[in-house]
Protein backbone atom coordinates (compact mmCIF):
# COMPACT_ATOMS: atom_id res chain seq x y z
CA UNK A 1 0.00 0.00 0.00
CA UNK A 2 2.99 2.67 1.02
CA UNK A 3 4.56 1.55 -2.42
CA UNK A 4 1.48 2.45 -4.15
CA UNK A 5 0.63 5.56 -2.27
CA UNK A 6 4.38 6.72 -3.43
CA UNK A 7 3.93 6.07 -6.69
CA UNK A 8 -0.10 7.63 -6.98
CA UNK A 9 0.96 10.81 -5.07
CA UNK A 10 3.27 12.06 -7.86
CA UNK A 11 1.58 11.32 -10.59
CA UNK A 12 -1.67 13.07 -9.65
CA UNK A 13 -0.05 15.87 -8.50
CA UNK A 14 1.62 16.41 -11.80
CA UNK A 15 -1.35 15.59 -13.72
CA UNK A 16 -3.46 18.33 -11.48
CA UNK A 17 -0.88 20.72 -12.46
CA UNK A 18 -1.39 20.21 -15.44
CA UNK A 19 -4.76 20.94 -14.95
CA UNK A 20 -4.47 24.20 -14.15
CA UNK A 21 -1.77 25.76 -16.37
CA UNK A 22 -4.50 24.57 -19.04
CA UNK A 23 -7.48 26.14 -17.44
CA UNK A 24 -5.18 29.49 -16.61
CA UNK A 25 -2.63 29.45 -19.76
CA UNK A 26 -5.34 27.57 -22.24
CA UNK A 27 -3.90 25.69 -25.47
CA UNK A 28 0.01 25.91 -25.38
CA UNK A 29 1.39 27.70 -27.97
CA UNK A 30 3.49 25.16 -30.50
CA UNK A 31 6.33 27.04 -32.25
CA UNK A 32 5.28 26.89 -36.20
CA UNK A 33 8.05 25.42 -37.28
CA UNK A 34 8.19 22.63 -35.12
CA UNK A 35 4.50 22.28 -35.64
CA UNK A 36 5.05 21.98 -39.77
CA UNK A 37 8.14 19.95 -38.92
CA UNK A 38 5.49 17.33 -37.23
CA UNK A 39 3.54 17.07 -39.07
CA UNK A 40 5.40 15.95 -42.00
CA UNK A 41 7.41 13.41 -39.56
CA UNK A 42 3.75 12.36 -39.02
CA UNK A 43 2.78 11.99 -42.80
CA UNK A 44 6.02 10.13 -43.55
CA UNK A 45 5.90 7.84 -40.90
CA UNK A 46 2.03 6.91 -41.87
CA UNK A 47 3.31 6.34 -45.25
CA UNK A 48 7.00 4.37 -45.36
CA UNK A 49 6.27 2.73 -41.32
CA UNK A 50 3.15 0.86 -42.38
CA UNK A 51 4.79 -2.61 -40.87
CA UNK A 52 5.69 -1.21 -37.73
CA UNK A 53 2.39 0.94 -36.99
CA UNK A 54 -0.26 -1.63 -37.82
CA UNK A 55 1.40 -4.88 -38.45
CA UNK A 56 3.78 -5.53 -35.21
CA UNK A 57 0.32 -5.01 -32.95
CA UNK A 58 -1.27 -7.38 -34.42
CA UNK A 59 1.52 -9.80 -34.19
CA UNK A 60 1.74 -9.23 -30.52
CA UNK A 61 -1.93 -9.68 -30.12
CA UNK A 62 -1.81 -13.06 -31.89
CA UNK A 63 1.30 -14.09 -29.79
CA UNK A 64 0.15 -12.83 -26.36
CA UNK A 65 -3.88 -13.87 -26.93
CA UNK A 66 -4.62 -15.75 -29.14
CA UNK A 67 -1.80 -18.38 -29.96
CA UNK A 68 -2.33 -19.16 -25.71
CA UNK A 69 -5.82 -19.79 -25.99
CA UNK A 70 -5.26 -21.70 -29.25
CA UNK A 71 -3.26 -23.82 -26.91
CA UNK A 72 -5.99 -24.52 -24.12
CA UNK A 73 -8.36 -25.27 -26.75
CA UNK A 74 -5.96 -27.58 -28.79
CA UNK A 75 -4.99 -29.22 -24.63
CA UNK A 76 -8.71 -29.02 -24.31
CA UNK A 77 -9.19 -31.91 -27.51
CA UNK A 78 -5.99 -33.65 -27.30
CA UNK A 79 -6.85 -34.49 -23.35
CA UNK A 80 -10.32 -35.70 -23.64
CA UNK A 81 -10.90 -38.81 -23.62
CA UNK A 82 -7.50 -39.71 -22.09
CA UNK A 83 -3.74 -39.27 -21.07
CA UNK A 84 -2.39 -38.56 -24.60
CA UNK A 85 1.39 -39.93 -23.64
CA UNK A 86 0.39 -42.75 -21.21
CA UNK A 87 -2.86 -43.62 -22.42
CA UNK A 88 -4.70 -43.64 -19.76
CA UNK A 89 -8.75 -42.77 -19.21
CA UNK A 90 -7.47 -41.41 -15.48
CA UNK A 91 -5.86 -38.78 -17.63
CA UNK A 92 -8.35 -37.59 -19.50
CA UNK A 93 -11.07 -34.84 -19.03
CA UNK A 94 -14.19 -36.79 -19.08
CA UNK A 95 -13.04 -39.09 -16.44
CA UNK A 96 -11.99 -36.18 -13.86
CA UNK A 97 -15.28 -34.36 -14.33
CA UNK A 98 -17.66 -37.60 -14.15
CA UNK A 99 -15.45 -40.09 -12.32
CA UNK A 100 -14.36 -40.52 -8.99
CA UNK A 101 -12.71 -36.95 -8.87
CA UNK A 102 -16.49 -35.76 -9.93
CA UNK A 103 -15.18 -32.32 -10.50
CA UNK A 104 -17.93 -31.51 -12.63
CA UNK A 105 -20.65 -30.88 -9.43
CA UNK A 106 -17.29 -28.88 -8.13
CA UNK A 107 -17.81 -26.92 -11.48
CA UNK A 108 -21.61 -26.44 -11.43
CA UNK A 109 -21.22 -24.73 -7.37
CA UNK A 110 -18.49 -22.45 -9.00
CA UNK A 111 -20.10 -20.89 -11.74
CA UNK A 112 -23.18 -20.41 -9.97
CA UNK A 113 -21.12 -18.74 -6.89
CA UNK A 114 -18.97 -16.74 -10.27
CA UNK A 115 -22.06 -15.58 -11.74
CA UNK A 116 -23.96 -14.41 -8.18
CA UNK A 117 -20.80 -12.73 -7.28
CA UNK A 118 -20.27 -10.90 -10.64
CA UNK A 119 -23.77 -9.40 -10.62
CA UNK A 120 -24.02 -8.52 -7.14
CA UNK A 121 -20.71 -7.01 -6.80
CA UNK A 122 -21.07 -4.92 -10.21
CA UNK A 123 -24.44 -3.59 -9.39
CA UNK A 124 -23.48 -2.19 -6.12
CA UNK A 125 -20.61 -0.79 -7.36
CA UNK A 126 -21.90 0.96 -10.14
CA UNK A 127 -25.02 2.38 -7.56
CA UNK A 128 -22.03 4.04 -5.24
CA UNK A 129 -19.82 5.01 -8.20
CA UNK A 130 -22.27 7.08 -9.93
CA UNK A 131 -22.46 9.53 -6.67
CA UNK A 132 -19.21 9.11 -6.03
CA UNK A 133 -17.76 10.55 -9.80
CA UNK A 134 -20.02 13.76 -9.70
CA UNK A 135 -18.74 14.14 -5.97
CA UNK A 136 -14.86 13.55 -7.66
CA UNK A 137 -15.69 16.48 -9.98
CA UNK A 138 -17.62 18.89 -8.44
CA UNK A 139 -16.25 18.60 -5.01
CA UNK A 140 -12.46 20.68 -3.50
CA UNK A 141 -11.74 17.00 -2.12
CA UNK A 142 -12.58 15.28 -5.21
CA UNK A 143 -8.77 15.13 -6.27
CA UNK A 144 -8.07 13.45 -2.67
CA UNK A 145 -10.81 10.90 -2.45
CA UNK A 146 -10.19 10.16 -6.33
CA UNK A 147 -6.01 9.09 -5.49
CA UNK A 148 -7.36 7.45 -2.74
CA UNK A 149 -10.06 5.41 -5.02
CA UNK A 150 -6.56 4.69 -7.41
CA UNK A 151 -4.98 2.21 -4.35
CA UNK A 152 -7.20 -0.77 -5.12
CA UNK A 153 -6.04 -0.90 -8.97
CA UNK A 154 -2.36 -1.07 -8.11
CA UNK A 155 -1.85 -3.23 -5.11
CA UNK A 156 -1.88 -6.41 -5.91
CA UNK A 157 -5.23 -8.46 -4.46
CA UNK A 158 -4.36 -10.88 -2.41
CA UNK A 159 -3.26 -7.81 -0.12
CA UNK A 160 -6.68 -6.42 -0.98
CA UNK A 161 -8.52 -9.37 0.36
CA UNK A 162 -6.47 -9.90 3.77
CA UNK A 163 -7.09 -6.27 4.27
CA UNK A 164 -10.55 -6.85 3.63
CA UNK A 165 -10.88 -10.04 5.82
CA UNK A 166 -8.65 -8.29 8.85
CA UNK A 167 -11.22 -5.32 8.85
CA UNK A 168 -14.33 -7.24 8.49
CA UNK A 169 -13.59 -10.72 9.44
CA UNK A 170 -13.37 -11.89 12.58
CA UNK A 171 -10.45 -10.53 13.99
CA UNK A 172 -11.67 -7.52 13.18
CA UNK A 173 -14.76 -5.66 13.04
CA UNK A 174 -16.44 -9.11 13.50
CA UNK A 175 -19.34 -8.51 10.92
CA UNK A 176 -18.76 -10.67 7.61
CA UNK A 177 -17.65 -14.29 7.96
CA UNK A 178 -15.09 -15.72 5.11
CA UNK A 179 -17.84 -16.88 2.23
CA UNK A 180 -19.96 -15.33 -0.79
CA UNK A 181 -20.92 -12.03 0.72
CA UNK A 182 -16.61 -11.24 1.54
CA UNK A 183 -16.14 -12.51 -2.06
CA UNK A 184 -18.53 -9.85 -2.51
CA UNK A 185 -17.84 -7.10 -0.81
CA UNK A 186 -14.20 -7.69 -1.74
CA UNK A 187 -15.03 -7.70 -5.38
CA UNK A 188 -17.04 -4.62 -4.43
CA UNK A 189 -13.83 -2.70 -3.51
CA UNK A 190 -11.64 -3.36 -6.54
CA UNK A 191 -14.45 -2.85 -8.88
CA UNK A 192 -15.83 0.85 -7.67
CA UNK A 193 -12.44 2.59 -9.30
CA UNK A 194 -13.00 0.84 -12.06
CA UNK A 195 -16.06 2.24 -12.58
CA UNK A 196 -15.74 5.39 -11.60
CA UNK A 197 -12.44 6.55 -13.61
CA UNK A 198 -14.73 5.00 -16.59
CA UNK A 199 -17.54 7.76 -15.40
CA UNK A 200 -15.01 10.28 -15.40
CA UNK A 201 -13.72 9.94 -18.78
CA UNK A 202 -17.12 10.28 -19.82
CA UNK A 203 -17.71 13.06 -17.94
CA UNK A 204 -14.60 15.00 -18.77
CA UNK A 205 -15.43 14.68 -22.26
CA UNK A 206 -19.01 15.62 -22.56
CA UNK A 207 -19.01 19.52 -21.24
CA UNK A 208 -21.68 17.88 -18.97
CA UNK A 209 -21.96 20.81 -16.73
CA UNK A 210 -22.73 23.01 -19.69
CA UNK A 211 -25.85 21.34 -20.46
CA UNK A 212 -26.98 20.81 -17.05
CA UNK A 213 -26.45 25.18 -17.07
CA UNK A 214 -28.88 25.04 -19.90
CA UNK A 215 -31.42 22.71 -18.20
CA UNK A 216 -31.36 24.70 -14.99
CA UNK A 217 -31.85 27.64 -17.07
CA UNK A 218 -34.93 25.88 -18.31
CA UNK A 219 -36.86 25.08 -15.31
CA UNK A 220 -35.20 22.11 -14.32
CA UNK A 221 -34.25 21.52 -10.55
CA UNK A 222 -30.78 19.82 -9.87
CA UNK A 223 -32.40 16.53 -9.43
CA UNK A 224 -33.91 16.57 -12.84
CA UNK A 225 -30.82 17.99 -14.74
CA UNK A 226 -29.09 14.95 -13.38
CA UNK A 227 -31.62 12.30 -14.40
CA UNK A 228 -32.63 14.04 -17.62
CA UNK A 229 -29.18 15.37 -19.19
CA UNK A 230 -26.38 13.98 -17.22
CA UNK A 231 -27.12 10.44 -16.46
CA UNK A 232 -27.70 10.07 -20.32
CA UNK A 233 -24.29 11.78 -20.97
CA UNK A 234 -22.30 10.03 -18.80
CA UNK A 235 -24.21 6.17 -19.97
CA UNK A 236 -21.66 5.16 -22.22
CA UNK A 237 -19.16 5.45 -18.87
CA UNK A 238 -21.09 3.85 -16.71
CA UNK A 239 -21.98 0.86 -19.23
CA UNK A 240 -17.87 0.49 -20.08
CA UNK A 241 -16.65 0.85 -16.74
CA UNK A 242 -19.52 -1.85 -15.60
CA UNK A 243 -18.90 -4.39 -18.21
CA UNK A 244 -15.04 -4.17 -17.08
CA UNK A 245 -15.95 -4.72 -13.32
CA UNK A 246 -18.05 -7.34 -14.42
CA UNK A 247 -15.28 -9.37 -16.79
CA UNK A 248 -12.65 -8.65 -13.74
CA UNK A 249 -15.14 -10.33 -11.13
CA UNK A 250 -15.17 -13.64 -13.08
CA UNK A 251 -11.21 -13.82 -13.72
CA UNK A 252 -10.60 -12.41 -10.20
CA UNK A 253 -8.37 -14.92 -8.05
CA UNK A 254 -5.93 -13.84 -5.31
CA UNK A 255 -8.07 -11.47 -3.16
CA UNK A 256 -11.04 -14.28 -3.99
CA UNK A 257 -8.76 -16.97 -2.41
CA UNK A 258 -7.96 -14.95 0.97
CA UNK A 259 -11.81 -14.53 1.23
CA UNK A 260 -13.96 -17.15 -0.05
CA UNK A 261 -14.02 -20.04 3.24
CA UNK A 262 -16.28 -22.76 1.52
CA UNK A 263 -17.73 -21.00 -1.41
CA UNK A 264 -15.44 -21.58 -4.55
CA UNK A 265 -15.74 -19.41 -7.80
CA UNK A 266 -14.47 -20.89 -10.89
CA UNK A 267 -10.59 -18.94 -10.98
CA UNK A 268 -9.80 -20.70 -7.72
CA UNK A 269 -11.61 -24.01 -8.61
CA UNK A 270 -9.06 -23.88 -11.59
CA UNK A 271 -5.75 -23.55 -8.81
CA UNK A 272 -7.50 -26.04 -6.35
CA UNK A 273 -7.31 -28.75 -9.71
CA UNK A 274 -3.83 -27.90 -10.96
CA UNK A 275 -2.28 -28.22 -6.99
CA UNK A 276 -4.38 -31.38 -6.89
CA UNK A 277 -2.30 -32.62 -10.30
CA UNK A 278 -5.96 -32.57 -12.48
CA UNK A 279 -4.52 -30.58 -15.41
CA UNK A 280 -6.82 -32.35 -17.70
CA UNK A 281 -9.94 -30.80 -15.55
CA UNK A 282 -8.16 -27.39 -15.08
CA UNK A 283 -7.52 -27.26 -19.06
CA UNK A 284 -11.61 -27.83 -19.31
CA UNK A 285 -12.76 -25.50 -16.48
CA UNK A 286 -10.27 -22.89 -18.51
CA UNK A 287 -12.02 -23.22 -21.46
CA UNK A 288 -15.79 -23.33 -19.34
CA UNK A 289 -14.53 -19.68 -18.21
CA UNK A 290 -13.59 -18.13 -21.11
CA UNK A 291 -16.74 -19.62 -22.94
CA UNK A 292 -18.84 -18.65 -20.36
CA UNK A 293 -17.13 -14.94 -20.18
CA UNK A 294 -17.93 -14.85 -23.64
CA UNK A 295 -21.73 -15.49 -23.65
CA UNK A 296 -22.46 -13.02 -20.62
CA UNK A 297 -20.65 -10.52 -22.14
CA UNK A 298 -22.74 -10.93 -25.20
CA UNK A 299 -25.66 -10.89 -23.20
CA UNK A 300 -24.67 -7.78 -21.62
CA UNK A 301 -24.28 -5.59 -24.83
CA UNK A 302 -27.54 -7.03 -25.92
CA UNK A 303 -29.44 -5.94 -22.77
CA UNK A 304 -27.42 -2.25 -22.65
CA UNK A 305 -28.32 -2.32 -26.61
CA UNK A 306 -32.13 -1.83 -25.69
Amino acid sequence: VLIAWVIILPVEAFIGRGRIRRRTRGTSYIPANLMRKLVEFERFASRRLFFIKDIIPLVIVVVTIVIPIAVVLSSVIIYWSADPYTGRIEGGILYQLFGPPNYFNSLIRATLTSIIVAFISTYIAMCISIPLSFIIERRWYGRILRTTLKVPMIIPSSSLGLSVMLLWGPSGLNLISSGIWMIILTHIVFSVPVIVESIIAAYEGSGIEMYEDSARTLGADAYNAIETVSLPLIKGGIITGSILSFTRSLGETGATFIVMGRDITIPVLVVNMVEGLAVPAALFTSTYLLVLSLIMLAMIRVVTKR
